[in-house]
């Protein structure tokens, strides 16, 4: 999977617990994935990402964009009028596919500002 999922596993299982995010019990077996991980794989299908070398379809580089707020609210709905309105011809809305705190799992993945525990640090890389 180009977005690398398993960062974003990592990130998941290390954090879920934090944030308050429930996992379906079905989703915490070896083999299945998460919504989570499933959106993100459906980011990948159109953006790059930290240079990962896909060079898949026209949409924007997904490398440093937006704060969260900005980033959280373009995967909610990219079509709202603070970002494409009418413009936005390919973006799905993951507002109905994903909690309010998933969508901010992914914006803070994505900016790099997830907080890895046990380590001090925050990281989206490891």
């Amino acid at each position: 999977d180009v977005f690398s999922a398993l960062g974003l596993r990592q990130l998941l299982s290390l954090h879920a617990n934090d944030v308050g995010l429930e996992l379906r019990e079905d989703f915490r077996e070896a083999g299945n994935e998460t919504e989570l991980i499933a959106a993100a794989d459906r980011c990948g299908s159109c953006h790059n990402f930290r240079d990962n070398g896909t060079g898949l379809g026209t949409a924007p580089d997904l490398t440093g964009w937006g704060g969260r707020e900005w980033i959280a609210g373009i995967v909610a709905n990219p079509a709202d009028e603070r970002f494409y309105g009418d413009g936005n011809d390919r973006m799905p809305a993951f507002e109905k596919l994903l909690s309010t705190e998933q969508i901010g799992l992914i914006a803070d993945w994505l900016r790099g500002t997830w907080y890895r525990s046990g380590t001090g640090r925050h990281d989206a890389t490891h």
